[in-house]
């Protein structure tokens, strides 16, 4: 069976996400817009100062190749 998924805030998810190599490429509005010079994958993470959906959160995971046990 798979951990449960944590309930994370988009500053949470920016730090996983520096983590696994990817770097703020731009700011669009309320979302800030990763990107990873080694995939050359980009992702868009919403800044809504709340934690983030379940659905919204597998989706970014999932685009960007992070797997669960790396929260």
């Amino acid at each position: 069976m798979s951990p449960k998924l944590p309930r994370l805030t988009s500053k949470q998810l920016i730090k996983v996400l520096r983590k696994n190599g990817w770097e703020h490429a731009r700011t669009t509005g309320s979302h800030i817009i990763m990107s990873n010079p080694e995939t050359k994958r980009i992702v868009s993470v919403p800044q809504h100062n709340r934690v983030m959906s379940i659905g919204t959160l597998n989706r970014i995971l999932k685009d960007a190749g992070i797997d669960r046990s790396q929260l």
